[in-house]
């Protein structure tokens, strides 16, 4: 199950249900272990273990996200808004960690993906500021600072700025919703370089870009649109020789929008794409049929909208290569079962 501002969504069945949560505090954060049991709870500014003792806090512990350490998951890093802690959770003990001479990488709406290194044991955070990409690695030790770096080009603005990674997490794709401008390329989880190898504007009919997404078989990259006449769109564009191909860009919904608000298109653990389409407050699904045409799909009526910017989650869980030193060299010991985190 993944839990998304208000609502379950429930995997268990051959279709998935979806239902809003009574009485939901958004501002609650929980952690579930790779066993699928509920480990920690952090909420109204204390940390709570799974019988939702109070572990640590004194009203000050702020809406964050929690990051497994890489090889053992024991311990728990807690990013808060204004802290970072590690959490011994046999032990239900806390310790404040300190970054020197650098910035904390979280803060309120600060638009971060974290992803296993290539290495087992180590994990990137990059933390997505403005116009400055900053890059942390996560090990036993602690967190250091690698790098700062612009993934922005000749933008008018970074400040409506997005990126994801692939569900391999090999390859990127970043969207300007202001200025209509859409960059892919490649990911290296060694160096943790971006190298940026297509660019693309839309032209004068579109007036901003809801969302985008590379589909999980790497062969195209899907966008959301809103024209200047209000039209919502879903474009497919394809991806020949890792080269996205955009003149050949294909229609795949054209419909009436609803209120200008971006989209969130998230990867589910049954291969299916998750729109949370906020101008029209639906949840819909794109998928592949038998002959590899992508299926537009509604699936969900919200009664309001969903305002979800993070991904509070480990990008690398949805690989099913596993980690490794190198290619042939696979982690001992390292467990690739899927792991939730529910905001």
């Amino acid at each position: 199950m993944v839990y998304i501002y208000g609502y379950k969504f429930d995997f268990t069945s051959h279709q998935t249900q979806i239902s809003k949560i009574k009485n939901q505090d958004f501002n609650t954060v929980w952690y579930i272990d790779e066993n699928g049991n509920h480990a920690l709870t952090v909420t109204e500014g204390n940390l709570y273990d799974e019988n939702m003792q109070k572990i640590a806090g004194n009203n000050d512990w702020m809406s964050g996200f929690f990051v497994p350490m890489p090889m053992n998951e024991n311990f728990v890093y807690y990013f808060g808004k204004d802290k970072i802690y590690l959490i011994d959770v046999p032990n239900k003990t806390v310790r404040d960690i300190v970054l020197n001479n650098c910035p904390n990488p979280v803060f309120d709406f600060a638009r971060h993906i974290v992803v296993q290194h290539k290495d087992c044991d180590k994990m990137w955070i990059i933390n997505k500021e403005d116009d400055v990409t900053r890059e942390y690695l996560i090990n036993f030790d602690g967190i250091k600072k690698i790098r700062e770096i612009s993934l922005y080009q000749n933008e008018q603005t970074a400040y409506r700025t997005n990126l994801s990674l692939s569900r391999n997490c090999k390859q990127y794709v970043r969207y300007n919703s202001g200025t209509k401008e859409i960059y892919y390329g490649d990911f290296d989880n060694k160096t943790g370089i971006f190298t940026q190898k297509a660019y693309f504007k839309f032209g004068e009919d579109i007036k901003v870009i809801y969302g985008a997404i590379i589909a999980p078989d790497n062969l195209r990259i899907y966008c959301i649109l809103r024209s200047t006449n209000r039209r919502f769109k879903i474009v497919e564009i394809p991806i020949e020789d890792n080269i996205p191909q955009f003149e050949k860009q294909k229609l795949i919904i054209d419909k009436k929008a609803g209120m200008n608000d971006l989209c969130k298109m998230l990867y589910a653990v049954d291969g299916k794409i998750y729109i949370i389409e906020n101008p029209n407050r639906i949840c819909s699904t794109l998928t592949l049929d038998a002959d590899g045409e992508t299926k537009y799909e509604v699936i969900y009526n919200f009664d309001s909208i969903l305002t979800y910017y993070q991904n509070d989650f480990v990008s690398s869980w949805f690989e099913n290569i596993p980690c490794s030193k190198s290619s042939s060299n696979p982690c001992n010991g390292y467990n690739k079962k899927l792991k939730i985190i529910m905001e």
